[in-house]
């Protein structure tokens, strides 16, 4: 067998090897220390930022849960005071149409009534024109010259003895 020379190629190259690892240990020690330490901050700051907005969204969302919770109450409010409006309108709309009918009526029997007095005068200037004629009638055909004397004095004693009593 060959020997090996314990020495170069056991033993030197490890020492090299530890060397170059303490050398890399010493330079990079602080950079990669800083690096290591700037990502930590970064996560941390991550982490606290990530928290801080989730509190922020578990509140948005608490509001949000109370606002909805809220809003069937206010819509059943607006429901109720709506319906109560409604109501107060559809009663003045009734109570007018009332007066309105109520009018409607009174100018309706005082047309009426208007129309009917009118008739009235009619049918009582008619009756009167009927009766003139019917007692001229009556009275041509039944009196002669002699009774018809007789009437006319009668008539002027009657028209003589109201005229005395109006006078007095």
């Amino acid at each position: 067998m060959e020997q090996v020379d314990l020495l170069k190629s056991v033993i030197l190259p490890y020492l090299n090897f530890f060397f170059f690892l303490g050398l890399a240990i010493y330079f990079f020690r602080k950079p990669l220390n800083n690096m290591a330490r700037a990502k930590h901050d970064k996560f941390v700051f991550a982490a606290d930022e990530a928290r801080k907005l989730m509190e922020e969204t578990e509140k948005l969302h608490q509001n949000l849960e109370m606002k909805a919770a809220t809003l069937a109450q206010e819509i059943e409010g607006i429901k109720a005071k709506s319906r109560e409006a409604a109501e107060i309108e559809a009663k003045e709309i009734i109570e007018n149409a009332k007066a309105i009918a109520e009018h409607l009526k009174k100018e309706a029997r005082f047309i009426a009534d208007a129309a009917v007095e009118q008739a009235k005068q009619e049918l009582r200037r008619e009756i009167v024109t009927l009766a003139k004629e019917s007692v001229v009638k009556k009275i041509h055909e039944e009196m002669d010259s002699a009774g018809h004397k007789t009437f006319l004095k009668k008539q002027v004693k009657e028209l003589d003895h109201l005229t005395h009593e109006v006078q007095a």
